[in-house]
């Protein structure tokens, strides 16, 4: 008589699931850990951004040529009284330049505005009043200011 065979079970792989749950287990742990470890407790996602400034004029803004941002001594664009028309990121006839800068918000800005000859038409100190635009109020964010210079 043909018996049907019996044929084997595999035996189960305990070790891999087990490898896998503590694998999962010491994931969500660490995740805790990481939230943990941040000044407010909260896991931020965002890890960098620009910030903005749009520098406006106050007065007849049509013998300005090019206008130069400075932070602490560095300037954008770079040069030293050398005005580059290509650091505008608006065209002159909207009398806005916008510069970005990086995560800071810097509490004083230095604005130069120059004539087409490369002349200084007016130098100013600012304090910008910096408003988040984006993130949240423990992680941070992006930011946009706008400076006025009188001419």
């Amino acid at each position: 008589m043909n018996r049907p065979r019996r044929v084997p079970r595999r035996p189960r792989r305990r070790g891999a699931v087990t490898s896998r749950s503590l694998l999962i287990v010491a994931g969500a742990a660490s995740l805790g850990v990481l939230a943990a470890c941040s000044p407010s407790g909260t896991a931020c996602t965002t890890i960098g951004w620009f910030n903005e400034v749009s520098v406006q004029f106050d007065g007849e803004s049509s013998p300005v040529a090019s206008v130069e941002l400075c932070v602490d001594g560095d300037c954008a664009p770079p040069g030293q009284g050398h005005p580059s028309p290509d650091a505008t990121l608006a065209p002159p006839e909207t009398q806005e330049w916008v510069f970005t800068t990086n995560m800071s918000t810097p509490d004083v800005l230095t604005v130069r505005a120059y004539r087409p000859d490369g002349t200084i038409l007016a130098e100013e100190h600012v304090q910008p009043e910096w408003v988040r635009v984006g993130g949240t109020e423990e992680c941070g964010g992006p930011h946009l200011a706008t400076v006025t210079v009188e001419l």
